[in-house]
């Protein structure tokens, strides 16, 4: 049973580079230069398109993720999971972000912001991860569509149409 896990992880992978290759060289690259580290998390293969998928600013070049259920997913997962260490890693040189205790009023005084892809609201910061990672992924759907048809087409069409409109909320709500 491992075994069989170990090979269906391992060709899930290699799809996912294989068609980052193809489709997206430049999200490829920084996906080979950034990921060192993939954790396999306990959760069954995604259904209904959700995978549990994190990386961390303490484990840099590691990111944890369940099962996706092809390398399409696979793919786009790794491009968000990278697009976080990429801004970790900017926000290691750059301070983008005025931190709450330097806002008159102190921490409490700290503002949060709706994001659609979550449930709860985030402060400026966890905002500013998701619509860095979320337009990765916008990118990767929107350039994928044009090396596709049929089925998976309407899929990269829909997922590029839902992140979109989320991306244009949440730009929205930092105004």
């Amino acid at each position: 049973r491992g075994e069989r896990r170990t090979g269906l992880w391992e060709g899930r992978l290699s799809e996912a580079y294989a068609l980052l290759d193809r489709e997206v060289n430049a999200g490829a690259g920084a996906v080979r230069g950034l990921v060192r580290a993939l954790v396999p998390r306990p959760f069954q293969t995604a259904r209904g398109g959700l995978v549990a998928s994190a990386s961390s600013v303490d484990s840099f070049g590691a990111i944890t993720l369940s099962l996706p259920y092809d390398a399409t997913q696979t793919a786009a997962v790794l491009v968000h999971e990278t697009r976080h260490q990429q801004l970790n890693a900017l926000l290691s040189m750059v301070r983008l972000v005025q931190a709450p205790e330097d806002v008159p009023g102190g921490p409490q005084a700290r503002r949060l912001y709706y994001a659609p892809w979550r449930s709860d609201p985030r402060p400026v910061l966890g905002l500013l991860h998701g619509l860095f990672a979320f337009s990765g992924v916008a990118q990767f759907w929107r350039t994928h569509r044009g090396h596709v048809s049929g089925t998976e087409a309407q899929r990269a069409d829909f997922e590029f149409a839902v992140l979109r409109e989320q991306l244009q909320e949440a730009v929205t709500a930092l105004g």
